[in-house]
């Protein structure tokens, strides 16, 4: 399992127009909220969060971010907007952890030799057939 760790700077304008310049900026306006404390609005350079992106794992793990002020915390990608036809993040909603609570989540499961396995290849050759 891969650490995640993500950098991220707190923002203090807020809005539809502040969103926008932060995007013509390089950068992808966000939130972190959850476990009782207040949200922060946050900020990460579109590149960084562009690169994490590409790893399957990152949708699924415990991410680590540290916010400007030297402040850590544990996470977990809860919700992503991206532009309908460019390949741009819009938005990002990240979920603090709570070690005494319990966390659900949909994570992506791959089978290995599934082309290779005789009893997949006939339920594929049959629902081909109906």
């Amino acid at each position: 399992m891969s650490d995640f760790n993500l950098y991220a700077e707190k923002r203090d304008d807020l809005g539809k127009g502040a969103s926008r310049r932060l995007r013509h900026a390089g950068l992808v306006p966000g939130i972190v909220y959850g476990t009782g404390s207040d949200p922060v609005p946050l900020q990460i350079k579109q590149t960084e969060l562009e690169k994490k992106l590409l790893n399957e794992a990152f949708y699924s793990s415990i991410l680590t971010l540290t916010i400007d002020d030297g402040n850590e915390e544990s996470v977990v990608l809860k919700d992503m907007q991206r532009h309908p036809a460019k390949n741009r993040v819009l938005h990002f909603d990240l979920l603090r952890i709570d070690k005494k609570h319990k966390l659900t989540m949909t994570i992506p499961l791959h089978f290995i030799n599934e082309e290779a396995c005789i009893g997949v290849n006939k339920m594929v050759e049959l629902s081909t057939i109906i």
